[in-house]
């Protein structure tokens, strides 16, 4: 009982540090995320604008300026048989230079998740979907932490 405490006081103290603290909260989607199928693109920029991040398509020149957002998701399906595991990952990078290189460039947040189920169609649709959904939930939210309300002790 006292490990269940301490760690949801943990937790609770710790919960409000993981801000992405960019001045405009842009993100630029790279050419192998843009060229995702519209279902599975329609859900990230969802996610995208439910973490408040504002989302471009990257230039043809890759020049976004330094200490700039990209993201990059890749998409595979993994596995033997008829249904196929899909398996996505997502890249946060940030630029060190007016272009971007993913070698060089630092990454912010890196996530790769694996989905098995729901077994509805061959093509596994919805299992992609849902996998994009896991990996937002562990990318922070951009923008500034709110501040903390003081609390009266006898009000």
């Amino acid at each position: 009982m006292f490990i269940f405490i301490a760690f949801f006081l943990s937790f609770s103290l710790f919960a409000d540090e993981f801000y992405l603290d960019y001045p405009n909260c842009r993100v630029r989607l790279d050419k192998k995320t843009m060229s995702l199928e519209k279902d599975l693109l329609s859900v990230l920029k969802d996610r995208l604008k439910m973490r408040k991040l504002d989302f471009k398509a990257m230039p043809p020149s890759n020049r976004i300026g330094m200490e700039q957002l990209y993201l990059e998701l890749e998409k595979k399906m993994v596995g033997l048989g008829y249904y196929k595991k899909c398996q996505m990952k997502l890249t946060l990078f940030v630029t060190k230079n007016d272009y971007t290189n993913k070698k060089r460039d630092k990454k912010l947040f890196v996530k790769a998740i694996r989905r098995q189920y729901p077994r509805l169609t061959l093509e596994g649709k919805e299992r992609c979907v849902l996998a994009i959904k896991d990996l937002f939930v562990h990318v922070p939210p951009c923008g500034r932490r709110p501040p903390k309300k003081r609390r009266l002790l006898n009000p």
